[in-house]
């Protein structure tokens, strides 16, 4: 079966670059579309087996990001109040996480560069302009043919399987990692992609799309990642036909977007404190002893460092946590989690005020990053990764640019 799922994957990826290729609007790319290229696929490409995130590259890829993110290439879009506010949220988080690693853990001076690096980007697409035309169709299209090429590298790539374990294994007999460590992680990202494609993109791309995202998912069996995909694509189907609109949609209320982020921070802190030494293969294991350690001090956590400490003491299983909301209540404590319920809320007041359509379906890429973050760690404020993207792409998404609908003459007189 593994053949079979290569060469139906070839063809998928294929095909969505032919079709991307002769459906462009320009021979030229855009400093939106160069920008988010560099963001997400380099991003991933420091965290492959082959780079296995190389600080070099990974400082190549910031520098670059940041030339061609800063350098006056176009006109810029003025950046709301929305982002501005996802922008705070994110800044406070991270504050707060850097205060309880400095008091908390025993840091050495170069276990700064990384967190340093990764405010400097966040800093950077959260307070300046974005170029303008970083719109969620771009969005969609430069992360598909991110996802493509990364589709055709894991049918190529002769060491994309890795063997089955007890806890699961995929139809081909196999689980597909690709180019990267895990199939989770793998999934993870096609699940991040195929948000921002249903979200922008339409017609026979988009079920392309869809179709290889599914294969990545079934070659990955990755079941988080599953269960995500396919509540996504129910989500996007009862919000019912999009609306067409020349403008941003009308904000979502505060109340709306307030209850959306604590439902979300409740339902994984309860998740991670309710489960079994055997639940989610095993991750419950991880999650108890996580829990215990950080019950002396449950407001202001043990630091994000202080996670390798513990796991070389033996306090904690060698494996990551598994588990957004895990990683910041041991980082930051219950203080983080709140934190993190402002940022998953005014994110969703950003996405939907930059996007058409119902809040089902304007917020999607918030509610797919919300929903794998209860069995996976999808974004680490610490780091500069393939996992910072997601976080990212929601403070540089711009809407579509107001149509001004007067007669011909009367905008000449205006203008006049």
């Amino acid at each position: 079966m593994q053949p079979l799922f290569q060469a139906v994957l070839l063809l998928l990826s294929t095909t969505v670059l032919v079709v991307l290729w002769c459906t462009r609007s320009s021979n030229r790319p855009s400093q939106a579309q160069l920008a988010v290229f560099v963001l997400v696929g380099a991003g991933l490409a420091g965290d492959t087996t082959f780079l296995d995130g190389d600080v070099y590259f990974r400082a190549a890829v910031v520098i670059c990001f940041v030339a061609i993110f800063v350098l006056p290439f176009g006109t810029r879009a003025l950046p709301p109040a929305t982002k501005r506010a996802l922008a705070l949220a994110c800044l406070l988080l991270w504050a707060w996480l850097a205060v309880v690693d400095l008091l908390a853990a025993d840091l050495q001076a170069g276990q700064l560069v990384a967190p340093l690096t990764s405010l400097v980007v966040l800093v950077l697409s959260g307070v300046m302009s974005a170029p303008l035309g970083m719109t969620p169709r771009v969005l969609g299209r430069t992360l598909l043919t991110v996802l493509a090429v990364v589709g055709v590298a894991s049918a190529l790539l002769p060491a994309s399987w890795r063997a089955c374990d007890e806890f699961k294994c995929g139809p081909a007999g196999a689980l597909m990692t690709g180019p990267f460590p895990s199939e989770n992680y793998l999934a993870m990202q096609a699940v991040l992609v195929l948000a921002w494609v249903l979200l922008g993109l339409r017609g026979s791309l988009r079920v392309t799309a869809v179709l290889l995202v599914a294969t990545l998912l079934l070659a990955s069996g990755s079941r988080t990642s599953m269960i995500v995909a396919l509540l996504a694509l129910l989500l996007f189907v009862v919000s019912g036909r999009e609306r067409h609109t020349t403008g941003p949609r009308r904000p979502v209320s505060y109340v709306t977007a307030s209850l959306l982020g604590m439902l979300a921070v409740v339902v994984g802190y309860v998740l991670i404190v309710r489960s079994t030494t055997s639940t989610f293969s095993n991750r419950g294991q991880t999650w108890a002893r996580a829990v215990e350690a950080v019950e002396e001090h449950p407001w202001r956590g043990l630091g994000f460092h202080s996670w390798f400490e513990l796991q070389r003491v033996g306090t904690l299983p060698d494996h990551f946590a598994h588990s957004e909301y895990l990683i910041l209540l041991f980082s930051g404590g219950y203080v983080a989690l709140a934190l993190f319920a402002v940022v998953i809320a005014v994110a969703v007041r950003q996405t939907a005020a930059m996007s058409p359509g119902p809040l089902a379906r304007a917020a999607l890429p918030v509610f797919v990053f919300a929903g794998l973050g209860l069995t996976e760690s999808v974004w680490n404020p610490f780091t500069f990764d393939g996992s910072s993207w997601p976080i990212l792409v929601m403070l540089l998404v711009t809407g579509r640019p107001r149509v001004d609908s007067r007669p011909r003459a009367e905008r000449a007189a205006t203008a006049a």
